[in-house]
């Protein structure tokens, strides 16, 4: 699994925005892929990538990603006054009530200075 997220991070971070096209990249990659760790010749195709976020603790990930931008702001001098203006936002996704599934609310704290989400929350009502 830390290999497949390897490969995603890498694949945000050259541009790509989902793991259909970051599936597709990966085939070009084949350097990268067994870097990471992959033995097979063909790298990951995007249903492995899908079923692999599927199965992910968000709340695990959404609690590592926080904390690496709080270590990364703690140790960069040349962000302060990045976060004297936050922007809040909050969204009600629903399309889920269509589905039957649980009314999902979502807040985040971004800057927009940085252009990042720096921390989400999600709350689901059914």
């Amino acid at each position: 699994m830390k290999s497949i997220l390897g490969l995603l991070v890498v694949g945000f971070m050259c541009g790509y925005k989902g793991y259909t096209s970051i599936a597709a990249w990966t085939r070009t990659q084949r350097r990268l892929t067994k870097a990471l760790g992959f033995t097979r010749e063909n790298p990951p195709c995007a249903p492995t990538f899908h079923n692999g976020l599927k199965i992910l603790d968000k709340t695990a990930v959404e609690r590592v990603l926080t904390q690496c931008v709080k270590t990364v702001v703690e140790n960069r001098s040349d962000l302060k006054g990045c976060f004297d203006t936050l922007a809040i936002d909050g969204k009600i996704m629903r399309a889920s009530q269509k589905s039957g599934a649980a009314t999902n609310h979502l807040l985040s704290v971004v800057s927009h200075e940085l252009g990042i989400t720096l921390t989400q929350l999600r709350n689901e009502n059914s």
